[in-house]
């Protein structure tokens, strides 16, 4: 396994220490960060941030749900405006780039 992917894997059942069993022997470290979301998007999403060593304690989530193993699962902390983390500075939306009528225009062009 490498440890810059990311893995998903999709209704991830009721096991989640097999699952984790399995990328530790693959080599991936306990610290690395999981999310497990269930109900995406729905009014009843629930989401549990982990690590691979906490993953088998987790509470099972109800179905549909996803867990995202790797650093892509890793919370991002909360940004200050115009306060500069590891070198990067959050960008600020520059306006309106494409206008829906442009975007219509394009489609008709492209056709």
């Amino acid at each position: 396994m490498t440890k810059d992917a990311t893995y998903a894997v999709y209704m991830p059942g009721k096991n989640y220490r097999e699952i984790a069993a399995k990328m530790l022997q693959g080599g991936l470290e306990e610290s690395t960060p999981c999310v497990i979301v269930a109900n995406a998007t729905q009014s009843e999403e629930k989401i549990r941030r982990t690590t691979l060593r906490e993953l088998a304690l987790e509470e099972r989530l109800a179905a549909p749900s996803l867990l995202i193993i790797g650093e892509v699962a890793r919370p991002i902390a909360p940004e200050k405006e115009e306060e500069e983390h590891s070198g990067w500075i959050a960008a600020k939306p520059a306006g309106v780039i494409l206008e829906l009528g442009e975007a219509r225009i394009q489609e008709e062009i492209i056709g």
